[in-house]
């Protein structure tokens, strides 16, 4: 009995000592590197984080407007196969799919365009050809599944918060 209660009381100061293990017990991935673009994950492999910044360099200069982009024709862009690009996309960026990643970047300019006051003759139909969108319906599902609003209800209420806004300032 005494034996099995040391044994006991070995193993378990084994244990402890393995999960209170520093970090030189179990070394870092040496291929995981800190992010310094707050929307990239914080650790990601070194060769998919400047894919990543790539890829976000690449939409930011407006390639989300493109009509029918697809992933395929955004990797041949960036020189990576198409299989890498997925992976970056959903594993890295953390995106459901590359339609979520893209209607990410049309929406947001899709919501600036149409809460812009300046561009409130523009018809709507316009601003979704210019963003990519082949037509006027998948537009409406993408911004409503955003938004909770269709174009037209975000349209009305972010102009007349730009009208009150405004009448603040002007006062």
């Amino acid at each position: 009995l005494a034996q099995a209660a040391t044994l006991l009381l070995v193993s378990c100061g084994v244990t402890a000592y393995c999960l209170s293990a520093q970090g030189d017990f179990f070394p870092e991935d040496r291929d995981v590197v800190r992010s310094r673009d707050p929307q990239i994950e914080p650790s990601v492999a070194a060769a998919d984080r400047h894919q990543a910044v790539e890829l976000r360099t690449l939409m930011a200069n407006g390639a989300y407007t493109e009509a029918g982009l697809t992933v395929g024709r955004l990797a041949d862009q960036l020189g990576t196969p198409e299989h890498r690009l997925r992976h970056v996309i959903n594993q890295q960026l953390g995106y459901r799919n590359f339609a979520a990643f893209l209607n990410e970047y049309r929406i947001k300019a899709a919501r600036d365009a149409l809460s812009d006051p300046a561009q409130s003759r523009r018809q709507i139909l316009q601003i979704a050809l210019d963003l990519g969108y082949g037509s006027i319906a998948p537009f409406n599902r993408a911004f409503r599944a955003t938004t909770g609003q269709t174009p037209t209800q975000f349209r009305r209420e972010a102009l007349e918060e730009a009208v009150a806004m405004d009448g603040v300032v002007a006062e």
